[in-house]
């Protein structure tokens, strides 16, 4: 930029009579402009990766149902092997507490944060009414509706997580993830994003990260609530996510905030058949394995590995979900 506009000047000066002072005014002029576009290109960079590493901090995490066991302590490890000053946060049911607090206690005991949270999805929505920079759209919505549909439908396991995750992040900001994703490189660079699946068909809620109070989470929030479905399991999920996108910001030239990643970012096996053959069965020598390992590698910062498909598979030795599982390990020796 500073040559291009230094030749402009020298020939604008063979081509009219300008004094001398007058040119080095204009000289002058010109080399403040560039240093200062250069302050603020490099300012807003800093900014942005300083936003990225201060959502990558805090982690949202849910448990909910059955034992937070063997796999779940291995997706905590993976965050915190790659993110050694994050904030875990995991929400859970007055169950589950004190055993998540037993087990998370070596976390805590060697350096690292891990808290347990009680996971209220009347709490979350009423925090989010309380917020001073809300907008008063959402509070007014809010106010009206009615959690309970939500907490006794048929699909209420799922579909109070759906709400609780999209409201928490709006809340607090950074990043939240199932507790079958196992971390696999650092998402300091990540920002304002989730993950297409399914071959570029849906938006997927298992990883999300986003600034809090940002526009694409709020009107997520407001979709679910004006038009909540009890009946269809996924309604409130990926459907959901992927309607808001491509009706409010796939078109949107200056859209910043949510830019989808590739479905090998956070899915890199598709949910059903091949994530079970190629990570739980095959062999890792086996050609099929290698080609996706090699992927894997490459694009991937993160692998969900679908437990409502694969929470019956047992991790077989000498295959790659062996290799995944012991590639986070913290505390091996430990336990």
């Amino acid at each position: 930029m500073l040559t291009i506009m230094l030749k402009y000047i020298i020939k604008l000066r063979r081509g009219t009579k300008l004094t001398h002072k007058i040119y080095i005014l204009r000289l002058i002029l010109v080399l403040w402009m560039v240093y200062t576009c250069n302050n603020i290109v490099s300012t807003a960079t800093k900014f942005v990766g300083r936003r990225a590493k201060e959502n990558s901090r805090i982690w949202h995490l849910m448990h909910t149902e059955g034992s937070f066991g063997f796999r779940q302590i291995r997706v905590v490890e993976s965050i915190f092997r790659q993110h050694k000053s994050a904030l875990v946060i995991i929400y859970t049911n007055k169950r589950f507490i004190e055993d998540l607090r037993r087990k998370m206690q070596i976390f805590n005991d060697n350096g690292y944060r891990v808290q347990i949270r009680f996971l209220s999805l009347k709490a979350a929505l009423k925090k989010v009414s309380s917020l001073p920079d809300a907008p008063i759209q959402l509070k007014q919505r809010l106010k009206f509706f009615d959690v309970k549909k939500v907490q006794t439908s048929q699909y209420s396991y799922s579909h109070v997580t759906d709400l609780f995750r999209i409201l928490i992040i709006y809340i607090h900001g950074g990043i939240y993830i199932d507790t079958d994703v196992l971390v696999l490189k650092s998402f300091d660079n990540l920002r304002n994003t989730l993950g297409w699946e399914k071959d570029a068909k849906n938006l997927n809620g298992a990883v999300m990260i986003f600034d809090r109070r940002n526009e694409f989470v709020k009107e997520c929030i407001l979709e679910f609530i004006n038009g909540y479905d009890p009946n269809v399991w996924g309604a409130n999920g990926p459907f959901l996510l992927t309607k808001v996108f491509k009706k409010k910001f796939n078109n949107h030239f200056r859209n910043t905030a949510v830019v989808p990643v590739t479905q090998d970012a956070f899915y890199p096996f598709h949910w059903d058949v091949e994530i079970e053959e190629k990570c739980f069965e095959l062999d890792i020598d086996n050609p099929k394995v290698k080609e996706i390992s090699a992927k894997i590698s490459k694009h991937s910062f993160a692998v969900h590995l679908n437990n409502h498909v694969t929470s019956h598979k047992t991790i077989n030795p000498q295959t790659y979900c062996e290799y995944l599982f012991n590639s986070v390990c913290m505390f091996c020796s430990k336990r």
